[in-house]
């Protein structure tokens, strides 16, 4: 059964890395240098 999990989640990202054999995604860094995935 197909489950979406909520976008832009670590839940989402072990989901699909669960699923397939890779996954894409971008990352950022913030003014206070903190990383961001979206």
């Amino acid at each position: 059964m197909y489950c979406q999990e909520p976008e832009n989640t670590l839940k989402s990202l072990q989901h699909g890395i669960s699923l397939f054999d890779g996954i894409e995604f971008d990352i950022r860094m913030t003014s206070d240098n903190q990383l961001v995935i979206h």
